[in-house]
């Protein structure tokens, strides 16, 4: 492929999409979701930490900060309510 492991993204409509799909190659079709308008959707992170990189860092409380971050910003932009309850926090790390 092309660019190995990068995903690429899209914002159309539903006809555009499919026409834009069906043309691909039969190798190259993939897709990892499809986001339909006025339907809850999910907000999914995935975060790199490079503790070498970072000895000093303490990814526990940068973790804190950003879902504090998120939490506002969703109430800001979009007047909804949540709070780190409503969040998954799944670790795939090792120290």
């Amino acid at each position: 492929p092309e660019n190995p492991g990068k995903r690429r993204f899209l914002v159309s409509t539903y006809e555009d999409f499919w026409s834009y799909y069906r043309q691909m190659n039969a190798n190259e079709r993939h897709y990892y979701e499809l986001i339909k308008e006025g339907v809850p959707c999910r907000l999914y992170l995935d975060i790199e930490f490079d503790y070498e990189s970072n000895p000093t860092a303490d990814g526990e409380e940068m973790i804190k900060i950003l879902k504090e971050f998120i939490i506002e910003e969703l109430y800001l932009q979009f007047k909804l309510r949540c709070t780190t309850d409503d969040m998954v926090d799944l670790s795939s790390s090792t120290p």
